[in-house]
């Protein structure tokens, strides 16, 4: 099988765009099967979870790009699935079953959310689990509630030990949605882990969240690629335009990487990248290119001079986890009191009078953060 890995999808759109169309012509004619992060449910309804972020769910019209671009599975543990709860998530799993569309990631309860997706033939097969961040308010499934797979080490890698012993002949594929936002670096809490699930026996490892494209690295023959970025935002595509990282690529978020997967030799392929083009208007492929994509095999990512650069290169106030379970909990402990602290900045924004406040305690606020 030639799989196409594509990363982060929401579609607001009540039409099938150009350049959707034009890449599905690209897919079909080379006879890609495409993955993808569903970044949202297919459906919406009155039970709105609490959350710190926005709530998404798809347009009706997703269930026939989906098909129009021959996506015959999708990944569902991520940080939006669950926004519209339990009624959202069952009604996203009936339309993707009735469109002979495979899904994992999430469902009913733990047990239906830890079940993989199943591709190919006995001879061909290719098994992929998917695991997201409850930090990133992915919402968890357990015994008796419905939600995502979680991505806890104990879960992802005693499932990966299963898997493989129980599909010896088998692909195995590990979809994680992890990290935090606007990173332009894993976290070497995210490395570990990868690491760990590759000697235990998986193939490929590929992730998404960041919504920016992360490097890759070859560790023990395989391929881990820590975030693909952006696939097709729909109508905020401009928005991620406007983040401007330091580097060569500074319209990172603009770029999605695009990684083909031959189950048959075990290979990847990432030469092709998704842009957003802002003068267009429409996202268009274009040949990859060192400085975007970037091959980190040789890097150690467990060096404080790591940590000191994946901080300075983020565009946002969160820590970098290590592995260091103590200090990591010493971080998130902070962040989450920051987030409150956060909520009373924003409320003070409404009034133009506490926009300077606002700005005064922001810087205090990136240090209260990162200063663990």
């Amino acid at each position: 099988m030639k799989l196409l890995f594509l990363g982060d999808f929401y579609y607001a759109y009540e039409e099938v765009k150009a350049d959707i169309l034009a890449l599905s012509d690209w897919i079909r004619e080379n006879e890609y099967q495409v993955i993808l992060n569903l970044e949202g449910g297919l459906a919406g309804s009155s039970m709105q979870v609490k959350k710190r972020g926005r709530w998404m769910h798809q347009s009706p019209m997703t269930i026939n790009v989906l098909k129009r671009l021959n996506v015959v599975g999708v990944c569902l543990a991520n940080n939006h699935m669950m926004d519209f709860g339990d009624e959202g998530l069952r009604e996203t799993v009936r339309i993707l079953h009735e469109n002979g569309i495979a899904h994992t990631g999430a469902g009913m309860n733990l047990q239906e959310a830890l079940k993989p997706m199943r591709l190919g033939t006995k001879e061909d097969q290719v098994v992929i689990q998917n695991f997201g961040w409850d930090v990133e308010e992915t919402v968890y499934a357990t015994e008796n509630s419905a939600g995502c797979a979680p991505r806890e080490n104990e879960h992802v890698l005693q499932r990966t030990q299963f898997l493989r012993a129980e599909n010896p002949d088998a692909k195995l594929v590990t979809v994680f949605h992890w990290g935090f936002e606007l990173n332009p670096l894993p976290q070497p809490f995210d490395v570990q882990l990868a690491h760990d699930v590759i000697d235990l026996g998986g193939d490929l490892i590929v992730g998404h969240h960041p919504h920016n494209i992360q490097p890759f690295e070859k560790y023990q023959g395989k391929s881990i690629y820590y975030s693909l970025g952006n696939f097709y935002f729909s109508d905020m595509r401009p928005k991620f335009g406007t983040y401007q990282f330091h580097g060569e690529t500074a319209n990172l978020c603009d770029y999605g990487a695009m990684v083909l997967y031959d189950s048959e030799c075990g290979k990847t392929d990432h030469e092709n990248l998704l842009m957003y083009d802002a003068e267009l208007k429409e996202s268009r492929r274009v040949l990859n290119q060192e400085r975007v994509l970037q091959d980190y095999s040789d890097e150690n990512f467990f060096t404080s001079d790591y940590v000191s650069q994946a901080i300075a290169l983020s565009l946002n106030s969160t820590p970098i986890l290590t592995k260091n379970k103590a200090l990591n909990q010493k971080k998130l402990k902070k962040l989450f009191w920051a987030y409150r602290i956060s909520a009373v900045l924003r409320k003070m924004r409404e009034n133009p009078s506490g926009e300077k406040c606002y700005l005064i305690l922001k810087k205090g606020y990136r240090k209260f953060i990162r200063n663990v």
